[in-house]
């Protein structure tokens, strides 16, 4: 979400945002509160997240069989700030081929 850091974030930059959101997302409302994010990404079974996430990227791959998108995330140590929950994370993704 472009760097957002909190759900005041999310929700703000989702405001900033809501002509393209339309585009692409049912809102008959309005943009979700910063609450309602909270809320939503709590509920997320991680689990079944990841399931979910695995099938849909292998439906929309045009890989051949022995070739994958290898996705490895990190959390740096040191990043936190004294005071905040927030530390810097990376996520790196690659072509693979199995041979």
């Amino acid at each position: 979400m472009n760097g957002a850091e909190s759900w005041n974030d999310i929700a703000d930059y989702s405001k900033s945002k809501v002509d393209w959101l339309k585009t692409v997302l049912e809102l008959p409302e309005k943009i979700p509160s910063h609450d309602t994010f909270n809320r939503v990404f709590a509920a997320i079974d991680a689990e079944g997240f990841e399931k979910i996430f695995i099938k849909w990227i292998k439906s929309i791959q045009h890989f051949p069989d022995n070739e994958y998108i290898s996705i490895d995330g990190k959390t740096l140590r040191g990043s936190k700030i004294t005071g905040s929950k927030h530390v810097t994370h990376i996520v790196s993704a690659w072509q693979t081929k199995i041979i």
